[in-house]
């Protein structure tokens, strides 16, 4: 099957729109230093350390063995990230508090992280707001469809996250985000 049914796929499976999509592959240029259309794990690792995500060599080297188009070479094309990114099993583990599930949410990390950064510029062009708010929609949607009692990860606004996230540990006794304290 050729990448561009794999996306039609993907979009189609994920109700995803062309602006989610996009605003995905915006966060995947990002991580993509060198822009070869794969990243790397020296790539990943950068920036997140960049990000101020605390994570070894050996933990993005785990995580990367995740995502369905990694290789050998240990990279992730668009598509594998994307899968990634929207498979409910993988979004669900980033909801616990095992720390079987760390390596699962890396890559979520990632992706939380940048919007936050981007929500957080002093230059907030058009672009920027676009991005947040595709990427907010999808997962509040996602939330609210698979896991309407956990109201944490990106519902309403990344921002309030911590808030929410300790209102689900004394309400749920053992629901979280992990990794992000």
């Amino acid at each position: 099957m050729a990448e561009s049914e794999e996306l039609q796929q993907l979009q189609t499976e994920h109700d995803l729109t062309e602006k989610q999509i996009a605003a995905f592959r915006t966060v995947f240029g990002f991580l993509d230093l060198d822009k070869s259309g794969v990243v790397t794990a020296e790539e990943l690792h950068h920036r997140l350390l960049e990000l101020d995500i605390d994570v070894s060599m050996d933990e993005v080297l785990s995580a990367m063995t995740l995502v369905p188009s990694s290789n050998a070479e240990h990279s992730i094309n668009f598509q594998g990230f994307l899968e990634y990114m929207t498979c409910n099993h993988r979004y669900a583990r980033t909801l616990t508090t095992e720390e079987s599930a760390r390596q699962e949410a890396i890559l979520f990390l990632a992706v939380t992280k940048y919007i936050e950064s981007k929500k957080n510029t002093s230059e907030k062009s058009g672009g920027t707001a676009q991005l947040v708010a595709e990427l907010e929609s999808y997962y509040v949607a996602k939330a609210q469809t698979y896991h309407p009692h956990v109201i944490s990860t990106v519902c309403f606004d990344w921002v309030e996250r911590l808030h929410l996230k300790a209102c689900c540990r004394r309400l749920c006794g053992r629901m979280a985000i992990v990794g992000i304290d």
